[in-house]
C-alpha cells in the first residue's frame, strides 16, 4: 500500500470483496492487532487490516445446543476423548 493508506482505504484496495459475499466494505469494523481503529487510521508499514463481522451464531448458544445432544464443539475432554 502507499505511504499514507488509511485502513478503510486498503480494505477497498484488497479486492476481499469479490471472495466475501456480503461483506460491507464501506461500514464493517476495522481493526489492527486486536485493536479497533477507525476508517480513517493511517497505516504503517507492518500492520495488518483486520475486518470484524458478526458471528452467525452466539458461540454461548452453540455449545449450549450441542451439550444437549451430548456433542461439543470438536475440542477432547480432559481425559483426552
Amino acid at each position: 500500500m502507499p505511504a499514507g493508506t488509511t485502513a478503510r482505504r486498503a480494505l477497498q484496495m484488497s479486492g476481499m470483496a469479490g471472495f466475501f459475499a456480503g461483506l460491507d466494505m464501506d461500514s464493517c469494523p476495522l481493526g489492527v492487532f486486536g485493536r479497533e481503529v477507525s476508517d480513517g487510521q493511517v497505516l504503517i508499514e507492518g500492520d495488518r487490516v483486520e475486518v470484524y463481522r458478526p458471528l452467525p451464531k452466539d458461540p454461548r448458544e452453540q455449545r449450549r445446543e450441542l451439550a444437549s445432544k451430548g456433542m461439543n464443539m470438536g475440542r477432547r475432554d480432559s481425559r483426552g476423548n
